[in-house]
């Protein structure tokens, strides 16, 4: 937004002003955000982080800050989901060794399935015995995940919802990009309040993706031209070595959300392919969006 632009969002907000404070109501505010374009959630969310003890905003400061140019204006952000978004991959690998059969331990479990897709790892994981079409088994791990998910046992990486509200707040595009079924996906973003704050998802079972998996380029670059934005303005967060590399092939700067499978990335070598190597989005670096 442009100063002139910026303008004319106080002028809508001095209007409402009867006595020329510089301040409105909580509830003033929320509808002027409202009618310049904010989703009511996200306006609420945001008066309910800067009212004051007398329940007024100071519109000017909090206006400027919304619309403040990003540090280094990136202004899209491209998320994976298991291990990102959501600490999901033990609920995985039990679903997965349920509806297989199998025993799939922890350790097993990273090195040989986190960041495939679940054909592959029906495929490759499966009995020899088993003749159940590929197809009849994602469908009941899908079921059995989709339970677990009512049940509330999916976890939020901390600090996820507040993060993309603030990207939210400032403009910035939010796309989510993962090898994960559709189906679940969607639901699991429903159930962690999270769906509202998404411009554009990209599943590994969507018929665009014709077998271009991460650590194909194709995912995060397909992303970036959905949402309409240029490729060096966009940050990618992973945490599996290929989404890693899918996000590296696309040429975009890669955040590390730090779990079992990705140490290599927290120092030497591997650290220095990477834009950061973080524990949450609690410590998400200010290098690309600012302060949120």
């Amino acid at each position: 937004m442009g100063l002139h632009e910026l303008d004319e969002v106080l002028d809508t907000f001095r209007t409402c002003d009867d006595h020329g404070s510089g301040t409105l109501a909580a509830a003033e505010f929320i509808q002027v955000l409202c009618k310049i374009g904010m989703a009511e959630q996200r306006a609420r969310a945001l008066v309910s982080s800067i009212s004051t003890k007398s329940d007024l905003v100071d519109y000017a400061h909090v206006i400027t800050w919304l619309f403040e140019p990003l540090p280094r204006k990136s202004n899209a952000c491209l998320f994976d989901f298991d291990g990102t978004i959501a600490q999901s991959e033990d609920l995985h690998r039990r679903t997965f060794a349920e509806v297989l059969g199998v025993d799939l331990s922890p350790d097993f479990w990273n090195r040989q399935c986190v960041g495939n897709t679940p054909k592959h790892i029906i495929e490759k994981q499966r009995r020899e015995e088993d003749s159940r079409p590929v197809e009849e088994i994602i469908e009941k791990r899908s079921q059995l995940f989709l339970d677990a998910i009512g049940r509330g046992e999916l976890t939020p990486t901390a600090g996820i919802e507040r993060f993309m509200e603030g990207l939210s707040m400032k403009g910035v595009r939010i796309a989510v990009v993962t090898s994960g079924n559709r189906v679940y996906i969607e639901k699991a973003l429903e159930v962690l309040g999270l769906a509202g704050f998404v411009d554009f998802l990209l599943c590994g079972t969507d018929e665009v993706i014709q077998e271009r998996v991460k650590p194909h380029p194709f995912p995060y670059l397909h992303a970036a031209a959905e949402l309409g934005v240029e490729v060096s303005s966009c940050v990618v967060v992973e945490d599996s070595g290929s989404g890693i590399r899918s996000g590296q092939n696309a040429g975009m700067p890669v955040v590390v959300i730090a779990s079992a499978v990705n140490e290599k990335y927290s120092s030497g070598p591997d650290s220095e392919s990477i834009a950061a190597y973080i524990q949450d989005f609690n410590s998400f670096p200010e290098d690309f969006f600012g302060p949120l």
